[in-house]
């Protein structure tokens, strides 16, 4: 199951607290990213359960929005 909610973060330094990323992963979320996508990715188990699927993914997203970005910044974790 994926999960209910994605989370933004305000770059992918900031999503690498909370999501496994390796290189190859990184490279092609730096051409989708920041965007329209929310991306699942296996979950470092930081964050609440809750936002997590029950198979231990977490959903993530880098919005094209530089207010929430900021936002994001400014709170210094997910929203």
């Amino acid at each position: 199951a994926l999960p209910i909610f994605s989370v933004f973060v305000s770059d992918l330094e900031m999503a690498k607290k909370y999501v496994q990323i390796d290189e190859e992963t990184e490279r092609r979320l730096q051409t989708l990213l920041p965007g329209p996508y929310s991306i699942v990715l296996n979950s470092k188990h930081v964050l609440p359960k809750q936002l997590e699927s029950e198979s231990g993914t977490l959903a993530i997203r880098i919005p094209d929005n530089k207010r929430i970005i900021d936002l994001v910044r400014i709170f210094g974790k997910p929203l």
